[in-house]
């Protein structure tokens, strides 16, 4: 009965969806990281 209760993982539509939401979060963490990147050399800049 458990088993019946996971989801098709082979339902187009689920990875599509996985899909979508992993390259979010990826998108996320490169942007986040750019712009942790931009404010330390702003703040390097402001030190010199």
């Amino acid at each position: 009965d458990v088993f019946n209760l996971l989801p098709n993982l082979n339902v187009n539509e689920l990875i599509k969806a996985f899909s979508v939401k992993t390259n979010d979060m990826m998108l996320v963490i490169y942007l986040s990281s750019l712009i942790r990147s931009v404010i330390a050399l702003h703040n390097l800049i402001n030190n010199k």
